[in-house]
């Protein structure tokens, strides 16, 4: 009876999912999951502050100082899993990790920085940094798809999330006594626009631009972080579902043409 039944709801579904319109075989729906790794640079923003009484950054405790933080290039890894509603519209989720060290920080008005040990003064001027700054991100988010010759088309995409970001500084002004690491967890977003190259009905190649924002960690900083980022992709469907083709295998597996419908 069980089987009866099972071979019947198949049967039903296989008609149903692909009903013939027009001559045409109609998909009831067409669910195409994908998978997307890639990696390239990134490119930070300087990143500005401002305090004319004391405030304090991470661990260190700034005094009626002002200037920018600058940053190095670094890299960025990302994976997306994606799922296409239709050929022209995507939904996704980002994994995305980045790495970028320290560059200087360029002092226009002169105060003290306080850290484990006295407080040191800086005067305008440009002073070295060592430290490093990651971050990983989880992002959700559109995209959508257009063609524009051949298997060459482009997309557009927006998404928010959160980034948990790690500050790990050795020295300011090889002054250790202003080292430092903090945690922060912040919102996120980014936009993105590129290229995607169809290599088959399953691969794909992509080059994209991204435009990344955080929030600011502390309310000294002018602007809420920013970044440029350029990443290379491949891209792989690997599941497709095709209702008639896997209903009918298992009336096939179930040998339904020897159960009585």
């Amino acid at each position: 009876m069980l089987k009866k039944s099972l071979c019947t709801l198949l049967f039903g579904l296989s008609t149903f999912c692909y009903s013939n319109v027009n001559g045409n075989e109609h998909s009831f729906s067409k669910d195409n999951f994908y998978i997307s790794l890639g990696s390239g640079v990134f490119v930070p923003y300087d990143l500005s502050f401002e305090e004319t009484g004391s405030a304090t950054i991470g661990g260190l405790t700034i005094n009626s100082i002002s200037g920018d933080i600058k940053f190095d290039t670094g890299y960025q890894i990302s994976g997306i899993i994606g799922y296409d509603i239709s050929k022209s519209f995507a939904f996704e989720t980002e994994l995305q990790y980045t790495n970028f060290d320290y560059d200087e920080i360029d002092i226009d008005l002169a105060g003290t920085i306080t850290g484990t040990g006295a407080a040191v003064s800086f005067n305008v001027g440009s002073f070295d940094i060592d430290g490093n700054l990651s971050s990983f991100s989880m992002l959700f988010g559109p995209k959508v798809n257009f063609n524009l010759v051949d298997n060459l088309g482009g997309y557009i995409g927006a998404s928010i999330g959160f980034t948990s970001m790690n500050e790990d500084v050795k020295s300011i002004a090889a002054d250790t006594t202003l080292a430092y690491e903090d945690d922060y967890l912040l919102f996120s977003s980014k936009f993105k626009a590129g290229l995607n190259y169809s290599v088959d009905d399953n691969i794909s190649l992509q080059f994209d631009y991204g435009f990344n924002h955080v929030a600011a960690p502390d309310d000294v900083y002018d602007e809420s972080f920013k970044a440029n980022s350029f990443t290379a992709r491949f891209n792989y469907s690997f599941w497709s579902i095709n209702f008639k083709t896997y209903s009918l295998s298992l009336l096939y597996l179930l040998d339904c043409e020897k159960a009585p419908l």
